[in-house]
């Protein structure tokens, strides 16, 4: 089997190899496994490109680092979409 050569390659050949395996623990104590993060990252991709993103977009993710955050970007990556993080620090203003 060839090499991962993309990050939702990677996620899909961690979920492939150790489904079961924590891959994430948030601050509240949930736990998913590499299996249910590939999921989120399937359910967001699905929602983005529903709402029209295309291979190419940019997609600003503006929030604190959560297990969301990680599924989010995932998602972005999996829809062919360039992720820009913003500063969770911004305001309004600045992150426009």
């Amino acid at each position: 089997m060839a090499e991962p050569v993309t990050i939702p390659q990677v996620l899909d050949r961690a979920a492939r190899e150790w489904p079961d395996v924590i891959a994430l623990i948030g601050e509240d104590g949930i736990r998913w496994t590499f299996a249910e993060l590939a999921t989120e990252a399937d359910v967001v991709a699905r929602a983005l490109i529903a709402s029209g993103v295309a291979p190419g977009d940019r997609v600003a993710i503006w929030a604190p680092n959560s297990l969301r955050w990680v599924a989010t970007s995932f998602g972005i990556y999996r829809a062919g979409a360039v992720l820009v993080p913003l500063n969770s620090r911004y305001r309004g203003a600045e992150a426009a």
